[in-house]
């Protein structure tokens, strides 16, 4: 099938309409209709109809005031409503109202009705064509506690009806008979086969790529370039937080402008809140640590991030808290009678610790520092789900990381993708997971990424070892358990020793960084290492990991800090590494090619870890191919095409980049 050139707008905000358009492959654009939704309809069916008619002759006249309406033109308007007997169930106006809903619509059958309206312009003529779904919901009793705890969860709120089948209402349905997306938001098996016969069959109409290289609704931290900061160490803060403000902000916007000018697209930045030492021992959720500045100063620094096209992560530390955080000081306080005293897992008030309080609890780790927080409890839970959408509204922040994701509650994530979901538009949540199936916790319905530590490990071994067969099927095994999700990848951290201090040829940092960028995956650099410092952990401490730098002691004109450059823009401007699938191309202990391949072009990265050079002979892909370098070794490098071949001389410890294109 052709791709269409129709151009699509979906007139609607709603992060569930949007995500079912993508899902299903299409790319639109939205435009939200200002009129007021106003009807004299009674029966549902004619109110839907109505009120979606309503939103799409809005937003076409609009888009047709600003000159925007383009001839190939389709306009989508959608409203949904739940219906009980004669009783029409819009969005709820507050908490009561919502709590009137779900009791009225609790252990009886409802319908679900969405209003659609299509309008098509062609060849100067416009074409409308107005229709309601009906999908009829069966729900469970549900009990006053239940229906006061799912209200909690806030999810209710922008809800038709005050539930979400997609979310946290989802145990409470029995059955449903008819078409679930209808009841999520927009019935889009129903829109395509009314748009089919509104267009007579136009095969050019909503027609989706059937080729490999069509990626549906790539987002911003799919094509991401991640600089990792940790800021309290790049500051030279006090290890231990005593309560005096200090203010370096300033030091922190010079290296955001020094991500970006390195083709960085987005900064990791944390642990950033207030806390007693290293920052995991959370004492105030929306407070920025004092010994980095005000929150203020982070509002303005994600500003100005945002205003050089760079977007900002923060570490969200939702497992456990510090003990000086609120709720544990009341437990220590109060004990028994503390309102906390739920709040943490496996308080025993007949056992004691090392800091004598007289009772004991489940930490993380080991480190009774760290009180392990019971994320069971809708209190605790929905505390946490104000925290997020307080950072999003405060500071406009454009995802989390989830410190210790491997023994967070599934269900918790699963309910937190719903709320940053809602909250903003392509908001990512990244988990830090060590080992196991990374699908369990990256997938669509949790995180939409972890920490790739098993490619992280393979990165250095794979070299020290002069073992790319250990590299090679690390990235095999991953893409087959990762299944299209990007993995968070990384040659260092907060948490690890540096990759320059790993490496016992130094000279392998060139290939292990053109990896990095090349192989699928979201790369993320941690700051200091583009300049190949040094840094272990000694004597238990990580702090040596986490050192003060000053950007003037570096040199901005290194092969290595040029590479990376380079591998910036290489990223940004070439989609096969970020939408190209991958191909293994050739593979000894000590040389190692592979593609990132598109219908008609690949990028091909070849490695050479021996210390003599390295002949390679590669297949051209394509007939009549071009072969372009886009990045290698100064001096060393030979690549020219013969007899249908790519043939390739490379020097010891480097690699080279090609583009191939039909």
């Amino acid at each position: 099938m052709e791709e269409s050139d129709m151009k699509i707008i979906l007139a609607s905000k709603s992060p569930r309409r949007k995500e079912l358009l993508s899902q299903v492959g299409y790319t639109y654009e939205c435009v939200v209709s200002e009129k007021e939704e106003n009807t004299d309809a009674v029966q549902p069916s004619d109110v839907v109809k109505e009120l979606s008619q309503q939103k799409a002759e809005d937003v076409c006249a609009k888009i047709e005031k600003e000159g925007q309406m383009e001839e190939d033109c389709l306009v989508i308007g959608a409203d949904t409503i739940v219906a009980k007997d004669s009783e029409i169930f819009g969005k709820p106006k507050d908490t009561e109202d919502a709590k009137r809903m779900l009791s009225a619509l609790q252990g009886r059958e409802h319908s679900v009705w969405t209003g659609v309206t299509l309008i098509y312009l062609r060849d100067g003529k416009k074409k409308k064509k107005v229709f309601a779904e009906e999908t009829k919901v069966h729900m469970y009793s549900m009990s006053e506690q239940e229906i006061e705890e799912y209200i909690r969860t806030k999810e209710p709120e922008d809800k038709a009806g005050a539930y979400a089948i997609q979310g946290y209402a989802a145990k409470f349905i029995k059955k449903i008979d008819g078409d679930y997306n209808n009841v999520v938001g927009l019935p889009v098996a129903r829109i395509y086969q009314e748009l089919k016969k509104l267009t007579k069959e136009d095969s050019a109409v909503l027609q989706v790529q059937q080729t490999e290289d069509l990626m549906p609704d790539v987002k911003w931290y799919d094509k991401a370039v991640f600089y990792h900061i940790y800021p309290l160490g790049l500051c030279g803060c006090a290890h231990e937080n005593t309560g005096v403000p200090e203010e370096h902000f300033d030091k922190l916007n010079e290296w955001a402008a020094h991500a970006g000018n390195i083709g960085c697209t987005a900064i990791y930045i944390g642990p950033l809140f207030e806390s007693v030492g290293h920052g995991y021992e959370t004492t105030d959720y929306k407070m920025v640590d004092r010994r980095l500045g005000t929150n203020d100063d982070f509002k303005k620094f994600v500003e100005n991030c945002h205003n050089n096209g760079i977007k900002v992560v923060v570490d969200g530390v939702f497992n456990h808290t510090g003990r000086e955080f609120f709720a544990f000081k009341d437990l220590k306080e109060n004990r028994e009678n503390s309102g906390y005293k739920d709040w943490y897992c496996n308080v025993n008030f007949g056992g004691n610790n090392e800091y004598n309080d007289g009772f004991s609890y489940e930490n993380w780790g080991g480190y009774n520092l760290l009180a392990k927080l019971n994320v069971w409890n809708p209190e605790v839970k929905n505390y946490l789900f104000d925290v997020v959408r307080f950072w999003i509204s405060e500071f406009d922040i454009d995802g989390i990381r989830l410190d210790a994701a491997d023994v967070l509650d599934m269900g918790f994530m699963s309910e937190l993708r719903q709320v940053t979901m809602q909250a903003k538009d392509e908001f990512w949540l990244m988990g830090e997971v060590i080992h196991g199936d990374y699908s369990r916790w990256a997938n669509s319905d949790r995180l939409n990424s972890v920490t790739n530590y098993e490619l992280h490990k393979g990165l250095y071994s794979g070299h020290n070892d002069h073992n790319y067969f250990e590299i090679a099927h690390t990235i095999n095994r991953l893409n087959q358990l990762a299944q299209g999700i990007k993995l968070y990848t990384f040659t260092d951290n907060h948490d690890v020793a540096r990759i320059h201090s790993k490496l016992n040829n130094k000279e392998h940092i060139y290939d292990v960084t053109m990896l990095l960028y090349t192989v699928p995956g979201i790369p993320s650099i941690y700051y200091g290492s583009e300049f190949a410092i040094d840094g272990n952990k000694e004597n238990g401490s990580d702090w040596n990991l986490r050192p003060c730098l000053e950007l003037d002691d570096f040199d901005e004109d290194t092969e290595l800090l040029n590479l990376i450059r380079r591998l910036g823009i290489l990223k940004k401007e070439y989609r096969e590494l970020t939408e190209g699938a991958y191909e293994q191309m050739m593979l000894t202990n000590r040389q190692f090619a592979f593609a990132r391949k598109c219908q008609d072009s690949a990028v091909i990265t070849a490695l050479n870890n021996d210390e003599q050079p390295a002949f390679f002979e590669l297949p051209l892909m394509y007939s009549n191919a071009s072969v372009q370098i886009l990045a290698g070794p100064e001096e060393g490098a030979q690549v020219k095409v013969q007899d249908g071949k790519i043939k390739i001389q490379l020097p010891a410890d480097r690699g080279v980049i090609l583009h191939v294109k039909s």
